[in-house]
């Protein structure tokens, strides 16, 4: 279940959701960087490096072994 911290505004739930793993740009075009470790609420893709699925850093609702 959703809490107030992975809820939107309008009601909707906006985590758990797919998108880039952390990361800084050392350049403009082609600088994209992937630093240290990840945050606990990240969950790497094995099949697609640089991106994966992040849960709410509070409840982690979703989360395998959080559930």
């Amino acid at each position: 279940m959703a809490c107030e911290h992975c809820t939107g505004l309008d009601g909707d739930v906006l985590c758990p959701y797919y998108g880039h793993a952390p990361h800084v740009h050392t350049q403009p075009v082609g600088g994209t960087v992937f630093v240290g470790e990840p945050p606990d609420n990240f969950i790497p893709d094995p099949d697609a490096p640089g991106l994966g699925t992040w849960y709410c850093p509070v409840c982690k609702a979703g989360m395998e072994g959080n559930e």
